[in-house]
């Protein structure tokens, strides 16, 4: 269903933010956010899986409300530039990083059990990360995919 320039899609069935149904949420899918409506799906749902399509929000620190989340994607995400909230997700397993061409580092993702992490840029525009350090952290890692990446050339 779509409301104005976002879709909301729970469990097969689309709404607009002030439909958001408070009960248990287990699959969500959004596409076309902006910073406040990212804030106020994060603050009304905890699903274990979300996707995010074409989000339009720079900040993410809202995303540590779904602590119950154990699966993320995120599509084309153009204004994001660091993934800060995250680290408090303390059951993710399954993370996609698809797009999202202003990230550059992966530190937040570090102290989590990750065991699927998949990560890539555009099909014209790279994905430039600093380091892959933190995933040396990543003890529970068991599937790592790049496509399109590339790293920053160290002093």
């Amino acid at each position: 269903m779509i409301h104005g320039n976002y879709v909301i899609v729970l469990d097969g069935i689309g709404y607009s933010l002030d439909q958001l149904p408070k009960g248990k949420v287990r699959t969500c899918y959004a596409a076309g956010l902006q910073q406040t409506q990212f804030e106020q799906l994060c603050a009304n749902v905890s699903p274990r899986l979300i996707e995010f399509k074409n989000l339009l929000a720079h900040d993410f620190s809202a995303i540590a409300q779904m602590e119950n989340l154990i699966g993320l994607s995120l599509l084309h995400c153009p204004k994001l530039t660091q993934l800060n909230g995250v680290e408090r997700l303390s059951n993710l397993e399954y993370c996609s990083l698809n797009t999202c061409v202003k990230l550059r580092e992966l530190d937040h993702l570090a102290d989590l059990p990750i065991r699927h992490l998949r990560i890539a840029g555009g099909m014209s525009k790279p994905l430039w990360l600093e380091t892959l350090l933190p995933l040396s952290k990543m003890h529970q890692l068991e599937e790592l995919g790049f496509a399109n990446v590339k790293f920053a050339p160290t002093a």
